[in-house]
């Protein structure tokens, strides 16, 4: 296995000072899948009192020294290095109350969610794998280390990260432990909403998400407020676009603009994501079968291009009409030729009207609606002469 250098670094000085020191968890994963990771996690039998002493001469952060954690901040990268550990009682469902620190990593990997993450690896000493993790990797399927229950009622939102596990890298989850999810599910009700969130995007960007939600829609439910069944067909299309779309495709069930702006924000989507699904979503019905040069523009007239874009694309993964693909190529097309969309690609604006035609300034916003209109459908060509003649129609 390469390291970068950081990391190569910080294991040999543990090492040089009479400490063991493993790489551990998602990082170990990845590399035996050969995903190349983007971070690192070092556990090692030093103290923290002893982490900082072996690196005097490098940025530390000790905000997590409590429960064993240093952080080393290098020139452009940080890595977490971690005392082997024994997890006290959880109370929260979520931390442990308190931890004991070990010089034994196997009763550090004895504390962890799932087989998967719960291997070891060092350049001298070689894998740790007492719960036969990478043989669950070699057969794709995900299972809890000792006890499935258990590690659910410790920490609650396990039960997502298996779904996001199961979504991201298509293993199966193992039978007892997918028992016990079920089992579990309504300890969900008891999770911060912001880390259920978090897991629900990361389940629904997954490249299997389709069939985990469909088989885990309970266990959804239990976490999430107002959700409809799966249309597995339209989130399998989804996968290819971006978040937006998918929460689009997701919540395409929920029709009530309320009930989906107060789940939205239930949820703790921030308000540029509240706006734009709950701008699309009401015109998907509106917008079937409009997908002509005019309809196109007077969408984004409306919406907006980016919103117009998730919108055909939501079309698309809901009904399977390649035309809506093509509709989103037109548009593209029509904002690479310049072509009036907005009112502000008018060549006439509202403060010339006023001053030809000596109207209230209120009623602006009118004229230059139906002038747009008008441009859009070819009625008048976007000239000011032209528009100026025209807007005499409106007053």
């Amino acid at each position: 296995m390469n390291f970068p250098e950081y990391v190569s670094f910080t294991l040999k000085r543990l090492e040089e000072n009479g400490y063991s020191a493993y790489l551990v968890g998602g990082c170990v994963r990845d590399f035996i899948m050969g995903i190349e990771p983007h971070d690192f996690d070092i556990t090692t039998s030093a103290s923290p009192d002893e982490i900082e002493r072996c690196f005097c001469d490098i940025k530390t952060l000790d905000v997590g020294k409590k429960h064993g954690t240093i952080t080393l901040v290098f020139e452009k990268e940080c890595v977490e290095v971690t005392t082997y550990r024994i997890d006290g009682e959880y109370r929260d469902l979520r931390h442990p109350e308190s931890v004991t620190f070990t010089d034994k990593i196997e009763e550090d990997l004895a504390r962890r969610d799932f087989t998967m993450n719960a291997i070891a690896f060092s350049p001298i000493r070689g894998f740790v794998d007492p719960f036969f993790g990478r043989e669950d990797i070699q057969k794709k399927r995900i299972v809890a280390v000792g006890e499935a229950e258990k590690r659910f009622c410790e920490d609650a939102l396990r039960l997502l990260r298996a779904l996001r596990f199961s979504s991201r890298l298509g293993f199966e989850i193992e039978e007892n432990t997918k028992k016990a999810i079920f089992e579990k599910k309504q300890l969900l009700g008891n999770i911060a909403m912001e880390r259920i969130n978090a897991e629900f995007c990361g389940i629904l960007e997954g490249r299997y998400a389709a069939g985990v939600m469909a088989e885990f829609f309970d266990c959804l439910c239990a976490a999430l407020p107002n959700i409809t069944p799966v249309d597995e067909v339209a989130i399998e299309r989804a996968f290819d676009f971006c978040l937006m779309t998918k929460l689009c495709v997701f919540f395409s069930g929920l029709c009530d603009v309320k009930t989906l702006s107060d789940t939205l924000k239930h949820m703790k989507f921030d308000n540029n994501t509240v706006k734009c699904v709950t701008t699309v979503l009401p015109l998907v019905g509106v917008y079937t079968s409009k997908t002509d040069d005019a309809d196109i523009k007077k969408a984004v007239s409306k919406i907006g291009a980016q919103n117009a874009e998730i919108l055909y694309n939501t079309l698309y993964c809901l009904h399977g009409d390649k035309t809506y693909l093509a509709s989103v190529e037109k548009l593209y097309g029509f904002i690479k030729n310049g072509e009036c969309m907005t009112v502000q690609g008018l060549c006439i604006k509202g403060n010339e009207i006023i001053d030809l035609y000596k109207i209230n300034p209120a009623e602006t916003g009118g004229i230059l609606s139906s002038l747009l209109c008008d441009v859009i459908e070819g009625k008048t060509p976007n000239e000011k002469n032209a528009l100026i003649d025209r807007a005499k129609m409106y007053i």
